[in-house]
């Protein structure tokens, strides 16, 4: 996985995890967040810092996120379907929100039951061993036009740790729950998740700024990241929708994954 498909993940991630459960509302709810991830060092290969912009927008049962680098990320929570959508090269890939749960049926198929099983025990593991601490603090501050409240968020996996100072704001009136429900849909499928997600609705308003620390293999990978813009108005009609023209990439989701 290359280092642009990382940056696109991590604001996916960083835009989903902080938020909780809040009133649901008709219109679409459209939201613009600026992200810098810093340079860092992994296995040998430097990666520089970048910074990306990104626009989501949420309605009941679906949601579109989208990169100033031309990537959208669709959710179709109304077809159970998702679509990464590559602008660059006017391809998309396809798949259902709960291909999760299917992976042990592909991998049984390739490589025998015990492989199957091998991939199942390591996934159990890892939400197994991992910890999730929310902590709401006294700190307070103005963040834009929006009044926040600091969170500590800790995230101890196998793998290495996240630190996230998350400020949230209750002035934000949106639909996060169903946000929440939309965004971890790929992962909701897998087991011991809801531990993880129950600890996460202890934060309390929409996130509108975030500085995220994560500790992966020996590199220190620092992201922040800032709501810059937020309303409530209709969303272009074909935001959801794979564009005209564009080819489905043969290559699948780990093409994607590799070639992004």
């Amino acid at each position: 996985m290359n280092s642009k498909f990382l940056r696109f993940a991590a604001i996916a991630l960083l835009l989903a995890m902080p938020f909780a459960a809040a009133s649901q509302l008709a219109a679409a709810d459209y939201m613009k967040t600026v992200t810098e991830m810093g340079p860092f060092s992994i296995q040998g290969m430097e990666q520089p810092g970048r910074t990306d912009t990104a626009e989501v927008w949420l309605e009941t049962d679906r949601s579109a996120m989208i990169s100033a680098e031309g990537q959208t990320f669709v959710l179709r929570g109304d077809l159970g379907e998702m679509y990464f959508i590559d602008g660059t090269k006017k391809s998309y890939v396809k798949v259902p929100i709960d291909f999760m749960s299917k992976l042990d049926q592909a991998i049984a198929e390739s490589h025998g039951d015990s492989a199957a099983d091998q991939a199942k025990a390591m996934t159990q593991s890892l939400f197994d061993n991992m910890e999730v601490t929310v902590v709401a603090t006294d700190s307070t501050k103005k963040v834009g036009k929006w009044n926040a409240r600091l969170y500590d968020i800790t995230i101890a996996m196998p793998m290495g740790n996240v630190y996230t100072k998350s400020w949230n704001s209750t002035d934000i009136n949106i639909d996060v729950a169903m946000y929440q429900s939309v965004a971890n849909a790929v992962m909701a499928s897998m087991p011991g998740f809801e531990k993880m997600l129950a600890k996460m609705s202890q934060l309390k308003g929409a996130t509108v700024e975030s500085v995220s620390t994560m500790n992966m293999g020996g590199a220190e990978v620092v992201t922040t990241s800032r709501l810059i813009e937020y309303a409530k108005k209709d969303a272009p009609a074909d935001v959801f929708e794979i564009p005209e023209g564009y080819t489905e990439d043969p290559a699948g989701l780990g093409g994607m994954m590799g070639g992004y």
